[in-house]
């Protein structure tokens, strides 16, 4: 889980994926030590596409959103934290990777003691107010003075600090955001589809027998019902009993039939090329379920306000 502000992430090892083995790690883990989230974003996994995670979420009064399947940007932050943790844990797991989940704890603190690129502040301190005492620091300063507690100095420092903060915290992360836009206007597709055209819909089922290089790409042909950038809501033309399906408009494109009866697509694009990936950012105050070294620097030093 990691929270799209301040980007302090908690990890639970599970032993099975199921709805109750999910809801019950939200619940123990966040609720209960952090407090209830506004909104939870998730893949589409079983667990959270079950009837019992939505009621979960009505009994916390948390909405729920789900990604859009096989459009990894529409969940950038959790996908690219998974592929950090990723990365770290396969440098200290053992030859069998029975031990990850004993790695898993070290890798989340230091991630969540780490500058992060977007914030500009480590996730620990966002959520605490403060940064960790760590074994250095004892070896550094053994016996540190423990002067008179003064909680009204205390409660205002801490306020102040957090303020400052989570403001500089929340400008940081709209310029990256506004960055990330502009990187992904340039080459963003669809922007020509229109409610009633007729398009193809990108294939990432998996036929048994078949190669998935020979495998063409594209099916349909489907029919635009609304476009919401950067979604549309389409609707199969020859089976208009199947639900209408919500997708992103890089996996769609216009479908052109031939005066022959042939249909074809055509697009500027090679039908086998995929839209170019480029990390995500977000910046609402949520939850969910998962960086380049380049979006972690080294831990800064700071003089703590709670003394």
């Amino acid at each position: 889980m990691i929270c799209w502000f301040s980007k302090i992430v908690i990890s639970v090892p599970l032993p099975d994926a199921t709805c109750e083995t999910t809801s019950r790690a939200i619940l123990d883990e966040l609720v209960l030590k952090f407090g209830t989230p506004n909104q939870i974003v998730s893949d589409n996994g079983p667990a959270f596409t079950a009837a019992a995670f939505k009621q979960f979420c009505e009994l916390l009064e948390v909405s729920h959103h789900r990604a859009i399947p096989h459009h990894s940007r529409g969940n950038g932050a959790t996908e690219r934290t998974f592929r950090t943790f990723h990365s770290v844990i396969a440098k200290h797991v053992n030859n069998t990777h029975t031990d990850w989940d004993s790695v898993l704890q070290f890798a989340t603190f230091c991630y969540n003691t780490t500058v992060h690129k977007t914030t500009g502040e480590t996730p620990f301190f966002l959520v605490f107010g403060r940064d960790p005492t760590l074994t250095i620091d004892r070896i550094i300063d053994p016996a540190p003075k423990a002067g008179k507690a003064d909680i009204p100095l205390f409660r205002e420092s801490l306020t102040t600090v957090l303020q400052e903060a989570w403001e500089e915290a929340a400008k940081r992360s709209r310029q990256a955001q506004e960055e990330y836009q502009k990187t992904a206007n340039k080459g963003a597709k669809g922007s020509g589809i229109r409610p009633g055209d007729r398009v193809m819909y990108r294939d990432y089922s998996n036929h048994k027998g078949h190669s998935r290089k020979l495998t063409l790409p594209w099916t349909g042909d489907y029919r635009v019902i609304t476009v919401n950038h950067p979604l549309a809501t389409i609707r199969e033309v020859k089976n208009r009993g199947k639900p209408d399906r919500t997708v992103h408009l890089d996996q769609i494109k216009k479908f052109w039939a031939a005066e022959d009866g042939d249909a074809r697509s055509i697009s500027s694009q090679s039908d086998a090329e995929e839209p170019a990936e480029v990390s995500d950012v977000e910046t609402s105050n949520t939850i969910h379920t998962p960086v380049t070294p380049d979006d972690v620097g080294s831990t800064k030093s700071r003089n703590s306000a709670v003394g």
